[in-house]
């Protein structure tokens, strides 16, 4: 019977493969919490009612993100968005609703919003771009995911370079 406090329970003498298969289930556990709490540290949790981290919380969050993907080697998906200030601050809400809780977004500038998406390939930052490209069409996206290593040493420029 497992005690007060384990997470698993081997008998003795131990076999190579139950070793295994609980090794799994704990690492799958493990997995699992560290999404939570990142998904429990979203941004738009705790800043403005706009819904968007502060430049200042990007420098921090930038370098942590690109180091948590070069460690586990998942991809990392990054996008800036340009629009014009008005158009911006009325439609941000609304855009920043159709991202996941464990994506971050900041407002860089009046015009521009930088969204990083952790674990989202090519294909998932396409799907966002194309959700929030619904809500306004005249808004500019730069894309770029990396993957593992690949991280140029300014992300946020290599990004801003791919707006188009």
């Amino acid at each position: 019977q497992p005690m007060e406090g384990l997470t698993a329970c081997l008998a003795v003498p131990l076999r190579v493969d139950e070793v295994q298969r609980v090794l799994r289930k704990l690492l799958r556990k493990a997995r699992e919490v560290r999404r939570r709490r990142r998904s429990s540290r979203s941004l738009r949790a705790v800043t403005g009612d706009e819904g968007a981290g502060s430049l200042s919380q990007l420098r921090v969050s930038l370098p942590y993100e690109v180091t948590q993907a070069q460690r586990y080697r998942q991809p990392l998906g990054c996008v800036v968005i340009h629009g014009e200030q008005t158009l911006m601050s009325s439609k941000l809400p609304r855009c920043l609703s159709l991202i996941r809780d464990s994506d971050q977004a900041f407002r860089t500038a009046p015009g521009e919003v930088v969204v990083l998406l952790p674990e989202a390939d090519e294909t998932g930052v396409a799907l966002v771009v194309g959700r929030i490209a619904s809500v306004c069409d005249s808004f500019r996206f730069g894309v770029l995911v990396v993957n593992g290593d690949d991280a140029p040493p300014d992300l946020l420029e290599a990004t801003r370079a791919r707006v188009c």
